[in-house]
């Protein structure tokens, strides 16, 4: 039976080979019309350079169906966009860009939970935030990189990038309802994946060499549902409930937090995780009123009036959503030329 420090050895020595091997010349080529790469990012974001490559390793444990591609993380100083992914010229080779003012973001919302939190976790684990804020934004661009997104527009429609903060005017509604089809799918499947990490946290409690994970899951599930609120209340206004069809390849921040929150019910129920759901949805109700004080101490950003006055009206599913994942099922079997996962 191999030893947990010799598991923890052999896969230190496989993210720092990853590491090793991050194409920066490419991620500088690409960055270069983004105000260029942060060249010093390892003093500001110490984690960050080893957080990809610690994803990419997880998903070489599931059953691909063709070899992975190389994906290299970057992080540039930017106001074009808040994260993008890309597929770059080299064949199965793709690019993930984070905008350095997120992650500063993500620090500030980091610190306001300590100190608005009555959970001393936060303070004793003060990267467990910051993790499960990169986690979400790396796996949902990602999830275009690994389930074929990307191949599949650049192949129909010379598209080679798709970003958190598209504008659509110039795409044909036919497309853009594509679009945000793919983008909805990129938070489900992104957030399934963060589910199946923390439930194997919490049902692993063999690794405590690990600092700043959570394992009580019905917390690291609430945490991460308001995390996802944060970067929904970061990107946009959270009262708007509808948006010009067209006008933006993303679904608005409400149907996004609807979706979010029906995922949560229906993974924990795949992932067969023991879990109240009615707890989770409480707690997760509680954090984000966190999140709605701190923006509001922080920024002055008002509350979520809509959310706070009617949240079983506010977490319907709306036509447009339903219609959303209708579509999906018209789109997948188009990308199974492209996935690198079979599809469910």
């Amino acid at each position: 039976m191999v030893s947990i420090e010799k598991e923890v050895h052999e896969f230190d020595i496989r993210i720092d080979k990853a590491i090793s091997n991050i194409n920066y010349e490419l991620l500088a080529k690409h960055a270069k019309n983004y105000g260029g790469l942060l060249s010093n990012f390892r003093d500001e974001f110490p984690n960050f350079e080893e957080q990809g490559p610690i994803l990419i390793e997880g998903y070489k444990n599931l059953n691909y169906i063709k070899k992975l591609p190389e994906v290299h993380f970057g992080i540039v100083d930017s106001l074009d966009f808040n994260a993008r992914a890309i597929k770059s010229e080299i064949d199965n080779q793709y690019i993930i860009l984070l905008n350095k003012g997120l992650l500063k973001e993500f620090d500030s919302i980091n610190l306001g939970i300590q100190n608005i939190s009555k959970d001393k976790f936060y303070i004793q684990n003060p990267l467990w935030l910051t993790i499960l804020f990169q986690n979400l934004v790396f796996e949902h661009e990602l999830s275009h990189v690994l389930y074929g997104h990307l191949d599949w527009l650049k192949e129909i429609r010379s598209l080679n990038l798709l970003s958190e903060d598209n504008k659509s005017e110039n795409l044909n509604p036919k497309l853009n309802y594509k679009i945000q089809t793919l983008e909805m799918i990129a938070d489900n499947f992104s957030q399934a994946r963060i589910y199946g990490w923390l439930n194997n946290i919490a049902t692993n409690q063999l690794i405590p060499h690990i600092p700043n994970y959570r394992y009580q899951i019905l917390e690291s599930l609430s945490d991460s549902m308001m995390c996802f609120y944060a970067l929904n209340k970061l990107y946009f206004n959270l009262k708007l409930e509808t948006e010009t069809k067209g006008k933006n390849t993303h679904l608005t921040p409400r149907e996004r937090i609807v979706i979010s929150f029906h995922h949560i019910l229906t993974g924990t129920k795949k992932l067969e995780i023991d879990i109240d759901k009615d707890k989770l949805i409480e707690k997760s109700i509680d954090k984000i009123k966190m999140i709605e004080l701190f923006f509001w101490d922080e920024f002055g950003t008002p509350m979520n009036a809509d959310f706070w006055d009617s949240k079983n009206r506010y977490l319907k599913l709306n036509e447009f959503c339903l219609s959303l994942l209708n579509n999906w099922k018209a789109i997948k079997p188009e990308l199974n030329k492209y996935t690198y996962f079979k599809m469910n």
